[in-house]
């Protein structure tokens, strides 16, 4: 949320500053609401009374509404982060080549603390439990029949772009050297080859620098969560 006086009581331990990489200049402020626990109990958001006193933006909006984030100018955390996260501090840091391709679909997996509704339909049913990873999303895929250019059919996306094979700075981005490490190309050139179907890979990056390295992973993996069929357009 925006550091606004409003939420004056949450700064001494919400405030959250994002500086060059000089450290000399701020380039943004905000209040971070994160789960927490008080006194033992899982504390999940932040519940102000809506007066005209605290928010009087409020007053002559249209209503019923159901979405307000706009109005207050509230922002997701980790889309703020990876828009003013330095470059020499970002471990997934790369130059875009152009945007996510339009045929391929983006990843949003789900997690079952947000599908409540499942508790009961799924009551009787057999199903599998998966894990969740916590790390960074990367698409790669070979598709000849979208990028007829030789060099130009296999390529690696991060969550929103298609990623170059090197910066600027001629750095391997690490997503590219994941690439190399499983041999990624070289399996999808190949199933194109023996079976005519182009095929986008979908996982995620952890390892050591990735949202905290929660598992604790010696070094970076991709784990693979799902398989798009780019020829047939399915999963």
């Amino acid at each position: 949320m925006p550091n606004e006086d409003r939420y004056a009581f949450l700064r001494d331990r919400c405030l959250r500053r994002f500086n060059t990489a000089d450290g000399k200049t701020t380039l943004k402020e905000c209040i971070r609401i994160k789960t927490i626990k008080l006194r033992g109990v899982v504390s999940q958001g932040l519940l102000m009374p809506a007066t005209k006193e605290t928010f009087p933006e409020l007053c002559n909006y249209p209503y019923p509404v159901d979405d307000l984030t706009e109005a207050l100018h509230v922002e997701h955390y980790d889309d703020l982060v990876a828009a003013l996260r330095p470059r020499c501090g970002n471990v997934i840091c790369a130059d875009a080549l152009s945007p996510f391709p339009s045929y391929i679909p983006k990843t949003d997996e789900e997690r079952i603390q947000n599908l409540v509704e499942y508790f009961d339909t799924m009551r009787d049913r057999v199903f599998e439990v998966t894990q969740k990873d916590d790390g960074s999303s990367v698409t790669m895929f070979f598709s000849p029949s979208n990028n007829e250019d030789e060099g130009n059919r296999f390529g690696v996306c991060s969550r929103n772009i298609r990623l170059k094979r090197e910066n600027a700075d001629g750095k391997v981005p690490l997503p590219w050297q994941v690439a190399a490490k499983y041999g990624v190309e070289e399996k999808l050139r190949k199933h194109w080859e023996d079976t005519g179907y182009e095929l986008a890979l979908q996982g995620e990056l952890v390892g050591p620098n990735i949202q905290s390295n929660r598992d604790v992973l010696p070094g970076h993996e991709w784990h693979v969560f799902r398989i798009w069929n780019v020829t047939r357009q399915e999963f």
